[in-house]
């Protein structure tokens, strides 16, 4: 994460560990980067012309990126709910238990309630 934050800082980009997605982090490290250091500040660059705001986004990343290779499962805000009220309502012994970031659980509840 440490080049991350270097090429970023290179390019003049504001992105600090705290404004990086846990999703966004998985991809990056996930990620083969066959041109090394040069695609991946290629890739962050890109990131920034199309997300101007502060931080670094899976959707972003998705996007400059393409598909993943692996996709996981849609995680129902039904089951997301259950877990974490089995978890007595700890959302990270709840995360855990699904397999999935805490991060993703958060979005996942939070996301279902706008629609």
């Amino acid at each position: 994460m440490a080049l991350t934050l270097e090429l970023a800082a290179r390019a003049g980009i504001a992105l600090s560990p705290a404004t990086i997605e846990v999703e966004a982090a998985e991809r990056l490290l996930l990620e083969p980067w066959p041109g090394n250091a040069r695609d991946l500040s290629a890739t962050l660059t890109a990131v920034a012309r199309i997300d101007p705001a502060p931080g670094l986004r899976a959707w972003a990343l998705d996007e400059v990126l393409g598909p993943r290779a692996v996709t996981e499962a849609p995680l129902p805000r039904a089951t997301a709910e259950a877990a974490v009220a089995q978890a007595g309502g700890n959302v990270t012994a709840a995360a855990q238990a699904l397999g999935v970031s805490r991060g993703k659980l958060l979005r996942v509840r939070k996301t279902d309630r706008k629609r």
